[in-house]
């Protein structure tokens, strides 16, 4: 559900992540993601749910996808 509602693209880079690649070890696999993560508080919940890329997901580690932005335009 998350991934299709997101398009199959990641939330923060925007590149396509295919359903195929799913549960690969490769940049563009599809991850889901918790936007606030669980380790701070956040819920399993479809809002804080997203679709990230598996380089993303990596480099977002245990920041909110705000931080992650913020931390990216800089």
């Amino acid at each position: 559900v998350v991934m299709e509602r997101d398009g199959w693209k990641c939330r923060i880079c925007g590149i396509p992540t295919p359903k195929e690649l799913r549960g690969k070890f490769v940049h563009n696999a599809p991850e889901l993601d918790h936007d606030v993560p669980l380790s701070r508080g956040g819920h399993h919940t479809l809002e804080n749910a997203q679709c990230l890329c598996r380089s993303c997901n990596q480099m977002k580690s245990t920041r909110t996808t705000a931080e992650v932005l913020q931390w990216l335009s800089a």
